[in-house]
């Protein structure tokens, strides 16, 4: 058919189409190759644009964490000599005493002026049993757990410094929380009980899963055991199915 078509066609027209595509024929392959590498480009570029997005989303996570930390220690600075006395003077106190009732009260008073976002403001003796706690959930003390093995406790006692830990299942609300303990030094530069600070992650977990990349790309948190604590779907919460999903980076 073409050599049909080129012969109705004359010979200088036919030299000419001869010169036109033997000069387009390096453009249409240049055309390829730079699709193809512009292509590439764009893989890349957004590869990268997704690391440093979660670059960002960690740092952010950082300096929340941080200052919650720094919040804690200012906390049990504070608290170093409740009354005019040792904060250890309180652990063995029984709840009816009135000095205890006043430790209760400022506690539960700095827990209000924290906000809706914190769980509770605790107190810990250096055997880990706590003796007065503030909570957002009306719960006795009794029914409180101990920490003496909770790795953030074991950790406190061992350094004498402020520990975090994510905890799935707060005793308190059941609710994923950050758990601080803060060692409250007595004067001579020794824990004689802890502050315990717990606040709740969802508005955290919201930073994360509200963050979009591309048009399919998202952003989740696991925790360093591994279970999923924000993804936006939900279903994937308090599971370790995160290294399942597809295209993690």
């Amino acid at each position: 058919m073409v050599s049909t078509m080129l012969r109705k066609i004359s010979l200088p027209k036919q030299i000419v189409l001869g010169a036109v595509l033997t000069a387009l024929l390096p453009l249409l392959l240049l055309l390829g190759y730079v699709t193809h590498v512009l292509e590439h480009t764009y893989q890349n570029a957004f590869h990268a644009q997704t690391i440093v997005i979660s670059q960002r989303l960690a740092q952010s996570m950082d300096l929340l964490v941080e200052e919650q930390a720094r919040l804690a220690v200012s906390l049990a600075t504070n608290l170093q000599n409740f009354g005019g006395m040792d904060i250890r003077f309180y652990t063995d106190m029984p709840p009816e005493e009135l000095m205890w009732r006043r430790l209760h009260h400022e506690l539960q008073q700095t827990l209000e002026r924290l906000g809706s976002a914190y769980e509770s403001l605790f107190l810990v003796s250096p055997s880990g049993t706590i003796f007065v706690a503030a909570t957002t959930r009306d719960i006795a003390i009794s029914d409180l757990p101990s920490l003496s093995q909770a790795p953030s406790f074991v950790r406190a006692v061992e350094t004498a410094e402020t520990q975090l830990e994510l905890v799935r299942n707060s005793p308190i609300s059941d609710q994923p929380v950050l758990f601080i303990l803060s060692p409250i030094l007595d004067k001579g530069g020794k824990a004689a009980a802890y502050l315990g600070l717990s606040l709740f992650i969802d508005k955290w977990a919201r930073l994360i899963t509200e963050t979009t990349i591309g048009e399919t790309g998202y952003a989740f948190l696991v925790e360093n055991g591994g279970t999923m604590l924000a993804h936006p779907d939900s279903r994937h919460i308090q599971t370790s199915e995160w290294a399942k999903l597809p295209d993690v980076t």
